[in-house]
C-alpha cells in the first residue's frame, strides 16, 4: 500500500510542534514544509494510520486554538498563497 498525503496551511508557530509530535510516533507520519512563508505543510501518512494521524493533528489544533486549512489540490495552494499575502 502507498502512503497518503495531505497538505495544510497552518499557523507558522505550530509547524515545529506538529512535526515533533507526529514524527515521534515512529513510522506513523512524515511532515515536510512546502512553503515556510505561507506556512504550508504536507503530511505523508503511513497506510492504515490516517484516522490516528487526523485525531492527533486535530487535537493539536484544538489545544492551541488555531485553525488550519486543508489544501485539496495545487490550484487551491495558489489561491491560498495569493489570498494570504
Amino acid at each position: 500500500m502507498k502512503s497518503s498525503r495531505k497538505k495544510f496551511q497552518i499557523d507558522r508557530k505550530l509547524i515545529a510542534l506538529i512535526k515533533f509530535i507526529l514524527e515521534a510516533y515512529d513510522g506513523m507520519a512524515y511532515i515536510t514544509t512546502i512553503d515556510p512563508n505561507a506556512s504550508i505543510i504536507e503530511i505523508y501518512i503511513a497506510p492504515g494510520l490516517e484516522s490516528e494521524v487526523a485525531d492527533i493533528f486535530n487535537s493539536i489544533m484544538r489545544d492551541h486554538r488555531h485553525q488550519c486549512f486543508e489544501i485539496k489540490n495545487d490550484s487551491n495552494l495558489n489561491k491560498n498563497q495569493n489570498h494570504n499575502s
